[in-house]
């Protein structure tokens, strides 16, 4: 199987997850409309699960938010603050 192929039957695969996983209601919810959705939400699920990876983006041009996404590497640029709570 070529690369592109697999990655087509990935993407497949994750689409029919996450709709399995929302219709039975075991999906994660992964937007609030406000913090008080957010708390109550909170209230009955403990555990807050953060994904930090890196990801590529274009490199910024405005100074300030360019040192924010400074990472020290070469060409990556950082998407974010990896922050975890639990």
């Amino acid at each position: 199987m070529d690369g592109s192929s697999a990655k087509r039957n990935q993407d497949l695969g994750l689409a029919v997850l996450q709709q399995t996983l929302a219709i039975s209601g075991y999906a994660p919810k992964r937007s609030f409309r406000s913090p008080e959705e957010f708390q109550i939400y909170f209230q009955k699920h403990k555990t807050l699960i953060v994904d930090a990876t890196e990801q590529r983006t274009q490199c910024p041009k405005a100074s300030g938010y360019k040192e924010l996404m400074y990472s020290g590497k070469k060409n990556p640029h950082r998407q974010g603050y990896d922050y975890c709570y639990a």
